[in-house]
């Protein structure tokens, strides 16, 4: 019984064990796994149950075994108690037959009387024998015929309650085979299901996924173009305004040159004056150079400071210096704005990819062009040729930079408003 019972509960273990892996391999819900599983324990509950009714049925049979047995006890103390009373009755069958040899021997002499009775006497014990013999034969008759049907009666009670056992036993086994491999049925039923399910789940995830990481990357390239169409329209905003100043400083200085007409003419005084001071000092020292004497050519070198002509230059051009004097602010103001002009320009220029589009190419070279012939290098003034090309120039860098621009913010609208 306990090897049935040893089998039974190693049974309802293997089938949780495979009824806790498959959803481990399936990755099947935790909520049905542990509802399949209350049930499989449900049903070995169930099992356990009955396997206790049997041993109930089983005890049940044993009891009534032992009330028979006491019973047969009963039985074989009652005829020991027969067989003692008949062994009374045999003893006292003895003390008379004893008593009677007694009389016999005493020789007494008896009258016919008691002569009469010798017969009978010996009838009587003879009876009394027989009785007694018959008792004990029926004794000992009702006593193997008792303990014959107990035997009988033990067995068949023993074969039919093995017999019943063995039928439970059996419907037992037969229900709980059926049992176990329905509740295999449904759980693996139930894996597929989950199997099932978690494929489609799987599935309509990966489409999820994919319709995400589609909107994510179109949200992506949208917010991108979006970004770059507001740099572009920060670049623009930026752009228009950088050479806008650049036009204000181009057109300031080239109105310097006419305002400032007395600055140029001092300037140009100055400059006049130390290019004929220069020119002295050379004429002079090179004279000296050609002295072939070593101290001769110094000497020379040393007079050209007391030179007539180089003093008068000098004097010359200390006195230009003097009347420049006055128009230090108004130096101080053309060098400013010559710096300006050359920072916005390199500001404007960076902002061009550096190979350039052909319009980014054509409006860095009209910037050039204007700003060379704004550019003194060896003259002071600035010839009225000069000032018309520069504003010729600028009105044709106007329609170059618009249609630039235009090129540009038709990107940003077209983005906006695709």
């Amino acid at each position: 019984m306990m090897k049935l019972l040893r089998i039974l509960i190693l049974l309802a273990f293997s089938f949780n064990l495979s009824a806790e892996n498959n959803p481990q391999k399936y990755q099947a819900d935790t909520v049905s796994i542990k509802q399949a599983i209350g049930k499989l324990r449900a049903s070995d509950m169930a099992l356990s149950k009955d396997i206790a009714a049997l041993n109930n049925q089983v005890s049940a049979s044993i009891n009534s075994n032992n009330i028979v047995v006491k019973e047969s006890r009963v039985l074989i103390e009652e005829v020991n108690k027969l067989i003692q009373v008949q062994s009374a009755q045999q003893k006292d069958l003895l003390d008379v037959m004893d008593q009677a040899k007694e009389i016999k021997e005493s020789k007494a002499d008896l009258t016919l009387s008691i002569a009469s009775d010798e017969m009978a006497i010996e009838w009587n014990f003879w009876s009394a024998v027989i009785i007694a013999f018959g008792s004990f034969i029926i004794a000992l008759g009702s006593f193997g015929i008792t303990i014959v049907i107990l035997k009988k009666t033990l067995t068949s009670e023993t074969q039919k309650h093995t017999q019943a056992l063995e039928s439970n036993l059996n419907e037992t086994k037969l229900l709980n085979r059926n049992q176990i491999d329905t509740q295999l049925d449904i759980a693996k039923q139930q894996n597929e299901n989950v199997a099932n399910d978690l494929q489609a789940q799987i599935s309509i995830s990966d489409n999820q996924l994919t319709t995400q990481l589609k909107s994510v990357s179109k949200q992506t390239e949208e917010a991108h173009l979006l970004k770059i169409d507001e740099f572009r329209q920060a670049w623009i905003n930026t752009f228009r305004e950088d050479i806008s100043v650049l036009f204000k400083s181009f057109i300031t200085l080239k109105d310097f040159y006419s305002i400032e007409e007395g600055f140029f003419i001092a300037w140009d005084i100055l400059k006049r004056a130390e290019r004929s001071k220069c020119d002295v000092y050379n004429e002079l020292l090179e004279l000296a150079d050609q002295e072939t004497n070593p101290t001769k050519r110094v000497q020379a070198k040393l007079r050209i400071n007391l030179n007539e002509n180089y003093i008068k230059s000098v004097e010359y051009s200390s006195n230009a210096r003097e009347q420049f004097v006055q128009y230090k602010n108004e130096f101080r103001e053309f060098n400013n704005l010559h710096a300006t002009i050359i920072e916005q320009k390199t500001k404007v220029m960076l902002m061009f990819n550096p190979r350039g589009t052909p319009d980014e190419k054509d409006i860095v070279a009209k910037l050039d062009s204007i700003h060379q012939r704004l550019i003194p290098s060896q003259r002071t003034f600035m010839p009225q040729g000069d000032k018309d090309a520069v504003v010729e120039a600028l009105k044709d860098l106007q329609p170059a930079i618009q249609d630039m621009l235009k090129i540009e913010w038709n990107r940003v609208k077209r983005a906006k408003f695709d």
